[in-house]
């Protein structure tokens, strides 16, 4: 059975996290502050990602009527 590339990565990558979070158990403070940074990081992460989903791309304002108004030189 063939498996999924990104399932074998976040296999890896969650029992490479659980091996550091035993590593560094006598640090609990130091391994919540780069948890909670993470945490922050992914949060951000899903939400531009959704928000990329949602929205149009944004206008780039009055430049672009200004130069749609612009005579043509010969």
């Amino acid at each position: 059975m063939m498996t999924d590339p990104l399932t074998l990565l976040l296999a890896a990558a969650f029992t490479a996290g659980c091996a550091i979070i035993r590593a560094f158990r006598h640090r609990p403070d130091d391994v919540t502050l780069v948890l909670g940074l993470v945490l922050v990081c992914l949060v951000n992460l899903c939400g531009a990602v959704v928000r990329g989903r949602m929205d149009p791309p944004p206008e780039t304002g009055p430049a672009v009527e200004l130069i749609g108004d612009r005579p043509v030189q010969d």
